[in-house]
C-alpha cells in the first residue's frame, strides 16, 4: 500500500496567505467613464447617441489633469423617444448620493434642440486628458492670472461649434465659469475660447 504524505506551505505556523490590499479607486478620463455608460446605454436602446456630458469633482476621488472622480451623461433613443441620464463613479460619494459603478436614471420624454444635438459615440476620439492638455496650452495667460482654479468638462454638439467639442472650463461650475475653451472632440483641434 502506498504512503499518503501531506505537505502544508502556508508559511510560520500554517497561517494563510495574506490577501492582497484593496487597490484605492483612481480617477478616470471622460472617453472612459463614457463607453462605460455607453455600454449600459445600448442595452437600453441600440439606436442610441449622447446628448451630453460633464465631470463631477467628489472628495472620494481627486481628480486632475483630465480626469474625474465620477461623470454624469444623458443618451437619447429618437426610435423611443426618450433621453436617460447615467453616471459612472470611481467611488461611492455620499455627498451627492452616487454609487461605485454606472447607473441609470428613469427614462424621460426627449425634446430636440437646435443648440443641442445628439451625436454617435464615433465622434469621441480625443479624451478629455488630451482635451485638457490643448486647453492649458492655449490658456496659459488666464491659468497665470487665476492659479488654482478649479476645471471642469463639458462634452457636447452645440451651435456654439462645427463638430462635437469637449469644452474645457475655469471656474467653480459650468454654469459659474468667465472662461472656457473649445477642443474638437474627434481631432483635438483647439475651436476656440469663451468668456
Amino acid at each position: 500500500m502506498a504512503a499518503l504524505w501531506l505537505c502544508a506551505c502556508g508559511g510560520e505556523g500554517g497561517s494563510a496567505p495574506k490577501k492582497a490590499a484593496a487597490k484605492a479607486p483612481e480617477p478616470v478620463g471622460g472617453q472612459t467613464a463614457a463607453f462605460r455608460m455607453y455600454g449600459m446605454a445600448r442595452q437600453w436602446a441600440q439606436d442610441v447617441q449622447m446628448l451630453r456630458m460633464e465631470n463631477f469633482n467628489i472628495d472620494e476621488v481627486k481628480g486632475a489633469e483630465g480626469t474625474a472622480g465620477a461623470w454624469r451623461a444623458v443618451f437619447v433613443s429618437r426610435q423611443l423617444g426618450k433621453q436617460r441620464e447615467f453616471s459612472f463613479a470611481a467611488a461611492e460619494s455620499r455627498a451627492i448620493n452616487l454609487k461605485a459603478g454606472v447607473f441609470a436614471q428613469t427614462p424621460v420624454d426627449y425634446v430636440g434642440s437646435p443648440q443641442l444635438k445628439p451625436f454617435p459615440m464615433a465622434a469621441l476620439k480625443i479624451d478629455s486628458t488630451k482635451a485638457y492638455e490643448v486647453a492649458v496650452k492655449e490658456s496659459a495667460e488666464y491659468i497665470k492670472k487665476h492659479p488654482g482654479t478649479p476645471v471642469q468638462f463639458e462634452l457636447s454638439f452645440t451651435d456654439r461649434t462645427p463638430n462635437t467639442a469637449w469644452r474645457v472650463v475655469w471656474g467653480p461650475s459650468i454654469g459659474r465659469s468667465d472662461y472656457s475653451v473649445f477642443v474638437d472632440a474627434s481631432t483635438a483641434f483647439y475651436m476656440g475660447r469663451s468668456r
